[in-house]
């Protein structure tokens, strides 16, 4: 009898409060880490790791959530299929390796394409500075400022967080992955129910020809602070900008 009145009661809350489902899109151009990185939050402790020719979706657990990532290759011939996906998405991970300077304006340019879309402004950003574990790699400072990010997040009215960080490394660079991915999904959480209206919104053919400026982006003033008020402490291990 215990059991039944137990079982009732759950199936109550299950239908007053159903589970949440939020989606993330990892980008980043190729050879960034994307993989290796979504590995370390689902738990996957390979080292084998091949590149990302295709599509993969990777379903985890977040408290009471489902949390489904995207996982899209980086190279220039998908990168132009990351559109598609940007209206189903709460927030994105985005990944840069911070040791391969050669194509520091490659990921700039991709960054500022994704961000500025009408369909991700406004939604948070998590930045991974990856392979710190290689020489030559530049910190949370130098990022912001190749790829442009405090103008960009403010502009678009993008949440953002910066994180250094190695797949390699075991001390604090590969916690910080999951402790940026931890904020990436509170600050999602926080306003859900505003970022999951813009997704049903965005299934409509009316709402997908709305322009940036006329639907997302308010008109009120800047409510960033500078990202260098963040960052005046280099041993800052999570900048922010909120």
């Amino acid at each position: 009898m215990g059991n039944c009145v137990q079982m009732t009661i759950e199936e109550f809350h299950r239908r007053r409060c159903p589970q949440k489902t939020i989606v993330l899109l990892m980008a980043g151009i190729d050879n960034a880490g994307k993989t290796s990185v979504l590995n370390r939050i689902s738990g996957d402790v390979s080292q084998i790791v091949l590149p990302t020719i295709g599509f993969r979706t990777v379903t985890l657990k977040y408290k009471t959530c489902k949390i489904k990532i995207y996982d899209i290759g980086g190279g220039p011939q998908i990168r132009s299929i990351w559109k598609k996906y940007y209206s189903d998405v709460h927030g994105i991970i985005y990944v840069v390796d911070a040791s391969d300077l050669s194509r520091l304006s490659e990921s700039r340019e991709v960054f500022n394409d994704v961000i500025t879309h009408v369909h991700i402004s406004g939604k948070p950003v998590l930045l991974l500075a990856n392979k710190q574990d290689l020489r030559g790699a530049i910190d949370e400072l130098d990022i912001v400022d190749n790829l442009n990010i405090e103008e960009l997040a403010n502009s678009m009215k993008c949440p953002t967080r910066v994180e250094i960080c190695s797949c390699i490394d075991a001390d604090f660079k590969e916690i910080a992955i999951i402790d940026g991915y931890r904020w990436l999904l509170e600050t999602i959480l926080r306003q859900y129910n505003t970022l999951n209206s813009r997704i049903k919104r965005a299934e409509t053919p009316k709402y997908r020809k709305l322009s940036a400026k006329s639907s997302i982006l308010s008109k009120a003033g800047n409510p960033f602070k500078p990202i260098r008020e963040f960052l005046k402490d280099r041993n800052t291990v999570a900048p922010e900008i909120e």
